[in-house]
């Protein structure tokens, strides 16, 4: 059965189809050095065999248009992209490219971040990623608010020190009374 990622697996790799053919019944040939993918008794694909378990062979022509245009992208261009508008951009870009098994599963909150360069300077966006960072706001969604709410110009709040470490009295006891 093809996957709503017009991708079918075959022996633990999968194997994209054209999109069309989401959700119906397939068969499959292997041979040692091909998988050949049959829908009705007329060959749909064909890919060189795989061994990386859990790996995926996708022909762009399989795509729709809209995913096609993702083929265009990689991990590095984002990362080109995302150092031209700051340091801080940079590593947050990185850190969604690095959280996902596969890089382009984190495209579209990579585009969606870079993007808001159309809305922001990237002074802003830059200080915005810099808060996230700081803060663990590594959601999209996160990155917007600190830019809707403006606290991308505002300084982080520092941990105020412990007001009660240096206070003496005879009903305190040390941390070795106990021992």
């Amino acid at each position: 059965m093809v996957n709503i990622d017009y991708h079918v697996e075959v022996e633990k790799h999968y194997y994209s189809v054209p999109y069309g053919l989401i959700r119906k019944r397939l068969e499959a040939h292997v041979s040692e050095k091909l998988v050949t993918i049959y829908h009705q008794n007329q060959c749909v694909a064909q890919h060189l065999k795989s061994t990386r378990l859990g790996g995926h062979s996708t022909h762009n022509e399989h795509m729709p248009k809209s995913h096609q245009e993702y083929a265009k992208w990689t991990p590095e261009r984002f990362e080109t992209w995302a150092e031209s508008l700051g340091s801080a951009v940079l590593e947050w870009v990185k850190f969604q490219l690095h959280s996902k098994q596969h890089p382009q599963q984190s495209y579209r909150i990579c585009l969606g971040l870079l993007t808001l360069t159309k809305k922001y300077p990237k002074e802003r966006l830059n200080a915005a990623c810099r808060r996230g960072l700081d803060t663990g706001a590594y959601r999209l969604q996160s990155i917007k608010a600190i830019l809707t709410n403006q606290l991308d110009q505002q300084p982080l709040q520092t941990e105020s020190p412990d007001q009660l470490i240096n206070i003496e009295h005879d009903n305190l006891r040390g941390e070795n009374y106990y021992h």
